[in-house]
């Protein structure tokens, strides 16, 4: 067991099995995280990079899951790096949280106009069925007063 998965466990609530069995997985949902790149100021490849680092992918993994070289996978985890004034991957870790942070605060406090907010599927749904209900609802109300 790695330094940083205990690390990570404590520090998010995780079990240590938790963290093991699943690193990354119950952190940040998958409609998240191309709200994080943008908040970060990534570029699409440096997100795909940093999505598959955050699930614990070695860099020969990541570079045979995007089909490019490992040195050009360590290359873009250095320009976010430097992007982002961070030393390590911890701190990158760490960085990336805060931002889903930001971006959930924003999402709870009703800021839906900025389009780099996500909106995930089971979002969608339950905004239409209630839409959908309020509709009937108003439907069914103006029928009876006839």
């Amino acid at each position: 067991m790695s330094a940083r998965t205990i690390f990570l466990a404590a520090q998010f609530g995780n079990s240590v099995d938790d963290a093991l069995s699943h690193p990354g997985e119950r952190l940040i949902t998958a409609c998240e995280w191309p709200a994080i790149g943008n908040h970060l100021g990534l570029t699409t490849r440096e997100l795909e990079v940093i999505v598959l680092l955050f699930h614990s992918n070695t860099v020969e993994t990541i570079s045979r899951k995007l089909t490019i070289k490992p040195r050009t996978v360590r290359q873009y985890v250095e320009q976010v790096h430097v992007k982002l004034k961070l030393t390590d991957r911890i701190e990158l870790i760490l960085r990336v949280i805060e931002a889903r942070d930001a971006i959930r605060e924003a999402v709870e406090k009703g800021l839906r106009g900025n389009r780099l907010l996500p909106v995930c599927e089971t979002e969608r749904v339950v905004r239409t069925s209630v839409r959908r209900s309020t509709i009937a609802r108003r439907h069914h109300t103006s029928h009876l007063g006839s």
